[in-house]
């Protein structure tokens, strides 16, 4: 892959020279001598590298610098890594440089082999940042956008440019998995994703929500007629697809609902105009599918109880059709169980019958009915003693939702069954309507919610492992700023991790402090590579630039709220216990806990690790650093954890392989 980089030099041999330097290497350059020029190439082109001198008359780096953050949040463009050139030999030019986020910092005169390398590391490591930021924007099975990416592009697209914001829904597509099985619906949506983005225009932005549902944006549709062309050439491409992937006579009505909203680029909310294409899209449902339907808006609003029942109604629809509900009634009057029985049944619900609570305590033990109706009156146990004990005994149970049923009107009973965790209330004697509506209102309702609480932990956890994997990626980029670590990350974080477990930290605590340990490093993409890598004694002020990266790194990882600890391990990782450390001085518990464990398991692994400088050092001499470091440079405690570890270790596996 041939690489793009843009240079601004007023000086044009400079210029030349640089442009020499590079294009005898492969890498393709654009020359500019002044920021303006610069920035009017940007609005057409996306360079990726930009090499930008700080002192130029009428506008200096810095400006530019500023100037094209502006144009990347404009044009929605990733960031474009930015390296300083300057013949000065000022740190605090060069702090502030960082500050201002440029990737690295070269002096003048260029030394060809030092210019080359250190833009080959800026772009190798962007390169690896593009593949984890795809990655971690791709719907895996589609390729289109996954539903955080799509949202964020969108947020900005509604108000900016003029357009159609389309719903998309397959119709019939739950019969393809239920009939054919989940990879043959697999295929499907992977065809359906390549067809959308034939219809559409290269600059259109289309995601995946989820399921069947997807998000498409569109300047290329002029007016109505292209929209009613595209929900047609959909239709009618997928039936193709299917009968290719499916088999002929498959007998499934696949096809596409559409519903559509004319955006006009003045300030629309994403959150606004995507409810009012939800609302299109459900019209074009309602109408016999397959087909568009365009917001109008004197369209009327659904109500919440109507979005509820209709959430409810999809949600319930993709269930299979032998799924049916199962009651377990609980009475001691035969002829009630008899006529709940008569009446559920008649409405497709399976019934099991049960005489008293204690018969209902061993069932339960190896039953799982969705609802359990529960007579209050029973000789021997009645229903609140058995509720009691059903919860008591068999825990798992509480999942179970509860009816009460009595012949009693007091308000006082009620409120003491609802307080023991009941549902609702039936009274007796039975009137079949409301009897099977309240059975099937309050079952339903519970499956919906445990759906909804299932997809909720399933988002989370595939949340929590795409954070782990782009963290990870992250750390991987940044170890590869030094020649001489392989893993050094994700090592810390694993011994950090085990530190943390056996100090007694619980499992969210032991994630959290792993993530910590993978960017403990982070601040690092701020030093320069020569200094990282300089095989001999660093300078003063070289030592000075390397102390600077847990500023840089808690600078970084502030700005992740959701996570307001994630910056402790980097800013304090390496302080001391004596407090002799940096970048604050703090000493003993003052110092985080997290950063202290970090603290231990970094200079672990450092000592176990090739260096420039030396090889692996032995285990009986990191033992003796660690145990001469305890209450100087280490917090005793953690301290003695790492040692238990190493001591555990007999084969000395716990180093860089």
């Amino acid at each position: 892959m041939e690489h793009h980089v843009a240079i601004v030099d007023d000086d044009i041999m400079n210029l030349k020279i640089a442009t020499n330097i590079l294009t005898k290497n492969g890498i393709e350059v654009a020359s500019f001598a002044s920021g303006p020029e610069l920035l009017d190439y940007l609005r057409n082109e996306t360079p990726d590298l930009i090499l930008l001198d700080i002192l130029m008359p009428g506008m200096d780096g810095f400006t530019t610098l500023e100037k094209i953050h502006e144009i990347e949040e404009e044009l929605d463009l990733q960031e474009i890594p930015v390296i300083f050139l300057t013949s000065e030999d000022d740190n605090q030019t060069e702090t502030m440089s960082f500050e201002k986020g440029v990737s690295d910092y070269i002096r003048k005169p260029f030394e060809p082999s030092v210019l080359l390398r250190r833009i080959t590391n800026i772009l190798k490591r962007q390169e690896q940042l593009y593949r984890f930021y795809e990655e971690a924007t791709m719907d895996n099975l589609t390729g289109l956008l996954n539903r955080s990416a799509l949202s964020s592009k969108l947020e900005m697209v509604c108000r900016r440019k003029p357009g159609y914001l389309m719903m998309i829904d397959m119709d019939s597509f739950k019969l393809v998995n239920d009939i054919h099985g989940h990879k043959a619906g697999d295929k499907i949506l992977i065809s359906f994703a390549i067809l959308i983005r034939g219809f559409l225009g290269p600059d259109d932005i289309v995601g995946r929500l989820g399921g069947d549902e997807f998000v498409a944006f569109s300047s290329f549709l002029k007016n109505e007629n292209d929209l009613k062309e595209f929900a047609d050439n959909l239709n009618e491409n997928l039936l193709l697809d299917a009968n290719r992937i499916l088999g002929e006579g498959h007998g499934i009505k696949l096809g596409v609902s559409i519903g559509a909203i004319r955006l006009h680029g003045e300030g629309e909310e994403y959150n606004d105009v995507l409810n009012k294409a939800d609302k299109a899209l459900y019209r074009t449902k309602n109408n016999g599918k397959h087909g568009y339907s365009l917001y109008e808006e004197e369209e009327v609003s659904e109500g919440r109880l109507a979005k509820e029942m209709r959430s409810l109604s999809r949600i319930m629809s993709e269930r299979k059709m032998d799924d049916k509900l199962w009651v377990a009634v609980v009475d001691d009057d035969a002829m009630n169980l008899k006529l709940s029985e008569r009446i559920l049944s008649k409405s497709d619900i399976n019934v099991s019958t049960i005489s008293s609570g204690a018969d209902l305590l061993t069932f339960i033990k190896t039953n799982s009915p969705d609802l359990i109706l529960l007579d209050l009156n029973m000789p021997e146990m009645d229903g609140f003693e058995t509720l009691e004990k059903l919860h008591a005994e068999v825990p798992e149970s509480e999942d179970i939702p509860i009816v009460f049923l009595t012949s009693e009107n007091d308000i006082g009973t009620e409120k003491q069954a609802l307080s023991l965790g009941a549902k609702d209330f039936i009274r007796k004697p039975f009137i079949p309507e409301i009897l099977t509506m309240r059975v099937r209102q309050t079952a339903e309702l519970h499956r919906l919610q445990k759906h909804l609480a299932d997809e909720v932990d399933k988002k989370t956890k595939e949340n929590e492992l795409l954070l782990l994997h782009v963290v990870s990626s992250l750390a991987g980029a940044i170890d590869a700023k030094d020649t001489y670590t392989n893993g050094h990350s994700s090592r810390v974080a694993e011994y950090s991790k085990e530190i943390a477990r056996r100090h007694g930290y619980n499992t969210q605590e032991q994630t959290d402090i792993y993530i910590m340990g993978l960017l403990h490093d982070v601040g690092k993409i701020g030093v320069p590579d020569s200094v990282i890598n300089k095989p001999g004694a660093l300078t003063e002020e070289e030592f000075e630039s390397i102390k600077r990266h847990p500023v840089i790194g808690s600078h970084i990882l502030k700005k992740i709220k959701e996570m307001p600890k994630l910056s402790v391990g980097a800013r304090w990782h390496h302080e001391r216990y004596d407090g002799t450390g940096y970048p604050d001085g703090l000493s003993g518990k003052e110092i985080p806990e997290e950063a202290r464990i970090i603290a231990v398991a970094d200079a672990y692994d450092a000592m176990s690790s090739k260096r420039s400088y030396r090889s692996v050092m032995s285990q009986e001499k990191i033992r003796s650093e660690i145990v001469n470091g305890k209450g100087t440079q280490f917090d005793p405690e953690f301290a003695d954890i790492m040692l238990q570890m190493m001591d555990a270790d007999i084969d000395f596996d716990m180093r860089e392989k």
